[in-house]
């Protein structure tokens, strides 16, 4: 099975990796629709595959059992879509308002964030009230550091921002909806534990535009798309969040929930946000 799941993945890493080339080479607008709508039919098309080693792959990349190979071709996957496109936002930057790039761009985000195989790997493993309040709190903090003197910044750093933003935003879905899924004290748990994993990798991205978020101020200077941006990330890890706890009591009280739930208290305080 380990054999198959390696197999899948280097197809999928494959189309990645197609991907993160093609907007690489871009310089005209129907160039970068092009690679997004290419690389949204053929990771829809991979749905099948990926849904059917979804649980083996969380088996092996929680327990520390992955081979070499899938461990280095995970890395490199997510590399893809996540350093390799943030880097090219300052040259997508000025068709962001494009309603044809805004509507290829956005199909993309979808069956990215619909992935089974990331969704088969948030349901292997909390009073979440308390998760849902940290949230909010970390939140209510990025919020108040929007509203910071406004002074000059460059396009690009503006772009990584939202970038960052969007990507966040996209954890925090995926999240949610493992959470929604999730029937046991383990899937919970594993959800968790895979979500600080997650996050933890976004924060030296998350530094990097730190101070950005300082110098915009939400009144005066902050772009439409990164303020829609931050709207959307607040709905998310609330409203969204929210009512999906509300279904979860019977959950919360259990240990294994309360400690996980205390690790996601703690990464969220970390955060340069």
């Amino acid at each position: 099975m380990s054999a198959n799941v390696t197999d899948v993945m280097k197809r999928h890493h494959e189309t990645a990796e197609k991907y993160a080339a093609a907007m690489e080479a871009a310089k005209e607008k129907h160039e970068f629709i092009s690679a997004m709508k290419t690389c949204a039919d053929e990771v829809k098309a991979q749905y099948g595959e990926l849904e059917a080693v979804s649980e083996k792959y969380a088996e092996l990349m929680t327990l520390g059992t992955a081979s070499a190979e899938l461990r280095e071709m995970a890395e490199k996957t997510g590399d893809c879509f996540g350093r390799r496109i943030s880097n090219i936002y300052s040259a997508t930057a000025q068709f962001l308002t494009d309603p044809e790039f805004k509507k290829a761009e956005q199909e993309l985000y979808q069956v990215l964030t619909d992935n089974p195989l990331f969704m088969g790997a948030m349901e292997k493993e909390g009073s979440f009230d308390a998760v849902a309040q940290s949230f909010a709190s970390s939140v209510n903090a990025m919020a108040e550091k929007l509203n910071a003197e406004t002074t000059a910044v460059s396009g690009e750093k503006v772009a990584e921002l939202e970038a960052v933003l969007k990507e966040f935003d996209s954890l925090a879905k995926r999240y949610a909806s493992a959470l929604e899924k999730a029937e046991t004290v383990r899937k919970f748990v594993n959800a968790n534990e895979l979500f600080v994993e997650a996050v933890k990798k976004l924060i030296p991205r998350m530094t990097s535009v730190a101070d950005t978020m300082r110098l915009l101020s939400a009144k005066n200077a902050l772009p439409e798309s990164v303020s829609e941006a931050g709207k959307n990330l607040r709905n998310t890890l609330g409203k969204e969040l929210g009512e999906i706890l509300k279904d979860k009591r019977d959950l919360m009280t259990d240990a294994k929930v309360k400690k996980s739930v205390e690790k996601i208290g703690k990464l969220l305080e970390s955060l340069p946000f």
